[in-house]
């Protein structure tokens, strides 16, 4: 399997046959099969070995395609991905189904030879909606099941909940995420602490709040959001001149707009109707009748979702 390369979505090279393997905490030479010589490095412990590969797994999966190959290097990353929709019916009851993205629903029961076979990609949180699909019961045994097919996820899970209080039983659920690559809440108190773990652990990519209370733990939570690397969106609705703290947001979020502009990123920032967006080296300035009481900050790497098309009344000017 010499020479067989793959190129990653940042442009470098990846060698599937170069990811670390381990046996019992002894390093597994990838060519020969034999236990090399163990060091303080190489004897690891089994949870260590799996944090590497679910880095490793956020660089494998951006790639434009892979090779699937025997052995355990393909099925580490070869799932059937599926998305969950979660129904609560109490606070100890709730339905799900497993769906496809083409919607075609999981029709057998959970059972434990799933952990390994299958991914979640999105997790949805709503009352029940009118649809021919039945849900299933998740009882103990299920829930358990579904705990860890997210907890074993390797790729970045979407989290949409659209209920106004959050279940000890959803919770759970969602705080098996390892990794989010977005949140969208009705109600952000409900799981508040799951998004600033998240955030501490530079485990969330974008972050949509409908509704909340601008807390001293929530402030300080989003300073560090808009501060990690891999930051791409926060979104929060309602009006912002009507939150405690909104000067102080909105000058938070202002200043981080320039500063990551002038790292050469395109930058959407809206304030209430006001939009600005930065690009190289030009801020333009504009009016948004939609998305009204809204507070916005989007990075992009260049603005191909938004052609600059200046019209007489949009203002330019330098940063």
């Amino acid at each position: 399997m010499v020479g067989h390369r793959t190129r990653c979505a940042s442009g470098s090279h990846f060698d599937l046959c170069h990811i670390p393997q381990f046996e019992h905490g002894f390093l597994v030479s990838g060519s020969t099969g034999t236990r090399t010589t163990p060091t303080i490095m190489d004897s690891l412990p089994f949870e260590f070995a799996d944090d590497v590969k679910t880095l490793i797994a956020k660089e494998v999966l951006q790639m434009d395609f892979w090779e699937h190959r025997a052995g355990k290097t393909s099925q580490m990353f070869a799932k059937k991905l599926r998305n969950l929709t979660v129904l609560p019916i109490s606070n100890t009851r709730c339905l799900y189904r497993l769906e496809d993205s083409k919607g075609n629903v999981e029709p057998a029961q959970l059972c434990q030879p799933m952990w390994d076979a299958y991914g979640v990609s999105l997790i949805f949180v709503h009352t029940r909606l009118a649809r021919k699909v039945e849900e299933l019961e998740m009882d103990s045994k299920e829930f358990r099941i579904l705990r860890n097919i997210i907890s074993k996820s390797l790729r970045p899970i979407a989290c949409y909940v659209h209920i106004d209080a959050v279940s000890p039983v959803i919770l759970s659920l969602l705080n098996a995420v390892p990794r989010f690559f977005n949140i969208f809440v009705k109600c952000s108190s409900s799981i508040s602490e799951t998004i600033c773990n998240s955030v501490r652990a530079q485990a969330l990519s974008e972050l949509y709040l409908k509704s909340y209370n601008m807390t001293d733990d929530l402030f300080s939570c989003l300073q560090t959001f808009i501060e990690n690397c891999n930051f791409e969106s926060l979104q929060l609705y309602g009006n912002p001149r009507d939150i405690v703290r909104d000067d102080e947001l909105v000058n938070l979020l202002q200043e981080k707009a320039l500063d990551i502009a002038r790292k050469g990123k395109f930058v959407e920032l809206q304030v209430d109707s006001s939009v600005s967006m930065f690009w190289e080296g030009v801020e333009y300035c504009s009016y948004k009748e939609i998305f009204m009481g809204s507070l916005m900050l989007r990075v992009l790497p260049t603005p191909v979702e938004f052609p600059l098309f200046l019209s007489e009344k949009t203002e330019k000017r330098q940063y």
